[in-house]
């Protein structure tokens, strides 16, 4: 959902929500200010901050849209949104916004900054999934996403193949990380508890799984 929708989800009702790419930097933002409310996270191609590479990309798409309006703009955006092996086979929907919403999504995220302290305050389990493919946002940005995670909450995967939107390209793939997540953490999304690191990485961070860990059984 949009960012204003997605938190105003957040303020009412206590959640488990999954989010994608922007809609990420609400969900932890908000999770780490009001932790009792957030039962856990999943976290999609998500970033935390504004680096050089991802400002030219949005900065490329940005000025696709003035130049030729959401038409040109999906075209210019489609390499960065959509794998490799989903473009071989599919020709991409122009984007399904106005052209004053895609500006407007663009102009926030241009004017995001640095979104890392909020991670620090994250007090729940965290999925970090990601397309191996994602151009927009590569596999740095989802470690950076779990180095800031609290030690034993954050567990990395990706999902081979997909791109940024990896979640529309393989949904069943992604479908079953998510429910494996969740039975994982069954115990502590639905009631007080404390984490049990169950595998030693050597990393502060992260719990990193394989795709066959998350499984559905």
């Amino acid at each position: 959902p949009s960012a204003p929708i997605f938190h105003t989800l957040l303020r009412k009702h206590s959640a488990s929500p999954s989010a994608h790419s922007a809609s990420g930097v609400v969900a932890y933002s908000f999770a780490g200010q009001h932790p009792t409310r957030v039962l856990s996270l999943c976290l999609v191609g998500g970033f935390t901050r504004l680096d050089a590479p991802l400002e030219l990309k949005l900065r490329s798409i940005n000025a696709s849209l003035e130049a030729g309006g959401v038409e040109l703009a999906s075209t210019v955006a489609a390499p960065w949104l959509w794998g490799s092996a989903y473009l071989y086979s599919n020709t991409p929907a122009p984007l399904n916004l106005s052209s004053e919403a895609l500006h407007n999504a663009l102009a926030g995220m241009l004017s995001l900054g640095d979104q890392r302290k909020w991670l620090r305050a994250v007090d729940c389990p965290v999925l970090v999934a990601v397309g191996s493919d994602d151009l927009l946002t590569p596999l740095r940005y989802s470690h950076e996403i779990v180095e800031w995670v609290k030690q034993g909450l954050g567990v990395l995967v990706t999902i081979t193949g997909g791109g940024h939107s990896a979640p529309l390209e393989k949904p069943d793939e992604f479908n079953r990380i998510l429910t494996g997540f969740l039975e994982r953490y069954a115990s502590f999304t639905s009631s007080p508890w404390a984490i049990d690191d169950d595998e030693d990485d050597g990393d502060s961070g992260a719990d990193y799984m394989d795709f066959n860990d998350l499984e559905r059984k």
